[in-house]
């Protein structure tokens, strides 16, 4: 996440406190009651401070997962004896689905250029060819670096 808010893909870290709640939504709703019926905040304010905790260690630990591949993958790149093999796992850090033609676009480099680049990034594990996008337009997927992003 804090390489995406560095990148200016998010404007500033979240949380992702509705993800704690929907997993604890009786507790949750039964600390609204009693707040509703009794006037007593306690358990509530009690129950959403367990979740920003929880949530920010949840956060702290996927920046450190996400980080941890990058500089794997960055380590991996420096293998295929170009500059651009370092600009493609940037790239994949901040876009971990990628097409060829963003690699063409943002590499400024040619079709076969990002075709071959994103084989030889293949070939070392970082990412793995996924189903065709628009057009037939190849993708290729990050898939540790997606679910440092999305599993729980």
């Amino acid at each position: 996440m804090f390489f995406l808010v560095s990148g200016g893909r998010l404007p500033a870290p979240l949380l992702y406190l509705s993800a704690y709640l929907e997993r604890d939504r009786r507790r949750y709703y039964g600390a609204l009651e009693s707040v509703q019926e009794t006037g007593d905040a306690m358990p509530w304010i009690e129950m959403f401070l367990t979740a920003v905790e929880t949530q920010a260690s949840d956060a702290v630990s996927r920046a450190e997962r996400i980080i941890e591949l990058r500089e794997r993958y960055r380590a991996t790149a420096a293998t295929m004896g170009t500059a651009n093999g370092v600009a493609l796992v940037d790239l994949v850090c901040e876009n971990p689905l990628v097409t060829t033609r963003l690699v063409e676009e943002r590499l400024g480099v040619s079709r076969p250029t990002a075709v071959r680049l994103l084989r030889q990034l293949e070939e070392r594990g970082v990412v793995s060819e996924g189903r065709s996008g628009a057009r037939e337009q190849r993708r290729y997927v990050a898939r540790e670096l997606m679910a440092a992003v999305t599993d729980e």
